[in-house]
């Protein structure tokens, strides 16, 4: 039987958890991409999935002796909860697995030069949700709130154990990766930071984010942020701290109802777009394997797909052989414009997943319906999964109203959806 190269994409929700298993010369290699979903460190399929990663390592079947129990490389790929929660809810199962390598976005690295403006952005949008907690006149419901912490710096344990406390138990030092960065490492820390694959024609490329994230990724929403913290200043300053629930005398109530609801939604509009900078900031993967390609983008968004065109169209000009689907399934994590076919944006699509290789690649998208409500374009986004479905071969029928779609992890059957891909023959 020949060797194939395997993927878990675990259920847990919205959210992703994927273990990779490259077959190599001598051993296997092992890799971890994030693990968290939407409801954190309270959700029991996170510890099912870690326990199953433990069997995995452990393998008498294919892992040598030497190297039961160890993680090549664990990958976070960006600093959303319902991708990095579990890295602090299960730091005790992590203690009984050695890890090697630590990949961790770049826009996660709390010094870095290029990344001033995300920190205060995420930093503004964190101070406009308590603003919300603490007054009752701005209140939201409790499952917008949440939405909103998902998307603001409430990730903060989760952030400390990646960038710090699991590092520290396995006695190495997190890599902040971006395109290109193996190449900034003095020679002996790039051997150490990236795989060291025995077999010639396997690689591992980082293909975003830029390392200058700012530049690349926040642009004018920072300006937003900026403009609205100084709308924000003056509605406060209309009211006395001590009778914030009162009319000031200076205002109608009406236009003062209004002043309120109009500061709630730009709120909310600001927290959207810091939550698509930090999905832009996403560490997207390509595998190459013997002939075959592999991409995981994290929850990528299109603006970063556009930047990997420009910047790194070589390594995506050529069909892929699997792709784990962005963003849940959001409409705006695929490189596709469903109203616009003649977009350029749609070029990669066509590259990566062309409808003559449909017999050939497959898909999946880690997700849960109905969790995110996002008005017009529900999660997944059945256009869009429709679109990809008829690129890939593993789908499924769904109900008329969603139709043929790829594999999903919350239409499956038990714990996991399971890839197996082998060598390309020619």
């Amino acid at each position: 039987m020949k060797e194939k190269l395997f993927v878990r994409i675990y259920k847990v929700g919205c959210g992703d958890c994927i273990f990779v298993r490259v077959p190599d010369k001598d051993r296997p290699y092992h890799m971890l991409i994030d693990c968290g979903n939407y409801y954190g460190e309270s959700s029991a399929d996170l510890k099912q999935a870690m326990d199953n990663v433990k069997v995995l390592l452990n393998d008498e079947t294919v892992v040598p002796k030497n190297h039961r129990g160890h993680l090549d490389l664990l990958v976070a790929t960006h600093q959303h909860w319902d991708h990095i929660k579990g890295f602090e809810s299960s730091l005790e199962v992590f203690k009984t697995i050695k890890i090697d390598r630590v990949w961790l976005s770049v826009g996660m690295k709390k010094d870095h030069p290029q990344g001033r403006q995300l920190r205060a952005f995420q930093d503004q949008v964190d101070k406009t949700i308590k603003r919300f907690e603490s007054d009752p006149e701005l209140s939201l419901n409790p499952g917008l709130l949440s939405m909103l912490m998902m998307m603001s710096l409430s990730n903060q344990q989760a952030t400390e154990a990646l960038t710090n406390t699991l590092p520290s138990q396995q006695g190495i030092q997190p890599s902040y990766v971006y395109r290109g960065f193996e190449k900034d490492l003095p020679k002996e820390k790039a051997q150490r930071a990236t795989l060291d694959f025995k077999e010639p024609k396997t690689k591992l490329f980082v293909l975003a984010p830029e390392k200058e994230i700012d530049k690349s990724y926040v642009g004018n929403a920072f300006s937003l942020l900026q403009n609205l913290d100084e709308g924000e200043k003056e509605i406060y300053n209309l009211v006395p701290e001590t009778q914030r629930l009162d009319l000031p005398p200076n205002i109608s109530k009406r236009d003062f109802r209004q002043l309120k609801t109009q500061l709630k939604y730009t709120s909310l509009f600001a927290a959207a777009q810091s939550n698509h900078v930090v999905n832009n900031t996403s560490v997207v993967l390509l595998l190459e394997w013997k002939g075959r390609r592999l991409i995981f983008p994290g929850d990528a968004e299109q603006e970063s797909w556009s930047l990997m065109w420009k910047n790194a169209r070589s390594k995506l000009i050529k069909p892929i052989d699997f792709l784990k689907i962005s963003h849940h399934g959001s409409w705006t994590g695929t490189p596709y414009d469903l109203n616009d076919p003649k977009r350029a944006i749609n070029s990669i699509l066509e590259s990566i997943l062309p409808e003559e290789n449909a017999s050939i690649a497959q898909a999946v998208v880690s997700t849960e319906a109905d969790v995110i409500k996002a008005g017009s374009h529900p999660v997944p986004y059945p256009g869009l999964m429709n679109e990809i479905a008829r690129r890939v071969k593993n789908t499924n029928e769904y109900p008329p109203e969603t139709g043929r779609q790829p594999q999903r992890t919350d239409k499956e059957q038990g714990n996991w959806v399971d890839i197996k891909i082998e060598p390309k023959t020619s």
